[in-house]
């Protein structure tokens, strides 16, 4: 069994190093949240890992790993995937601003996201409102690298519906920020990009 006695006396943040971090590290890329490479520091993989987990379990969103937050990661099984008739897919929560990679019935991967920010925005002389489309979608196409479009800049986008796509970005936020899309962290996006085949 894996026995590790969580210290009382150490908070986590962004910034920390010891082997605290390499056992968050450990724990979090174990019940599905990546941590890019596991190591003994609080680097900004680990802590989109730690937003994941607290989106995922519905706690205060900053980042800071208590020793009672510490305790309920090192406790708590990988997230419960959502019924579906299938048993391979992607489930974009908007509520809790998570993404569940789901593969054989099994939540293989859980991502941070920031999604639409429903504000209106203006384009071209055209004023748009910022809306991640709700409902069931195939991934219709992709493209490797940098996509730049009349938004941005997007990294291998994966697109599910129109111009609406699943990709990397510099800016993943804990809440609703894009113009409609669902933005990964740049790190988790290549992996998730190589996994996902169109359709």
């Amino acid at each position: 069994t894996n026995v590790h006695a969580v210290r009382w006396d150490v908070t986590l943040r962004s910034g920390s190093s010891g082997s605290e971090i390499a056992y968050l590290d450990k724990a979090l890329a174990a019940t599905s949240y990546p941590v890019g490479k596991a190591d003994s520091s609080f680097d900004y993989a680990t802590l989109q890992a730690v937003y994941a987990f607290e989106k995922t379990h519905k706690l205060a969103r900053d980042g800071v790993v208590t020793p009672a937050q510490m305790t309920l990661i090192a406790a708590r099984p990988r997230p419960r995937p959502p019924k579906r008739s299938v048993k391979s897919f992607i489930d974009i929560d908007i509520s809790r601003q998570v993404l569940f990679e789901v593969r054989k019935g099994r939540v293989f991967k859980t991502l941070p996201v920031s999604s639409g920010n429903e504000e209106n925005y203006t384009v071209d002389g055209k004023t748009y409102k910022a809306h991640t489309p709700r409902g069931s979608f195939v991934i219709e196409r992709k493209i490797p690298g940098w996509r730049v479009s009349r938004l941005g800049r997007l990294w291998y986008p994966s697109y599910f519906v129109g111009g609406y796509a699943i990709h990397g970005s510099t800016s993943v936020p804990t809440a609703p920020a894009s113009h409609g899309c669902v933005r990964l962290p740049m790190y988790a996006t290549r992996p998730f990009y190589n996994r996902t085949p169109i359709g």
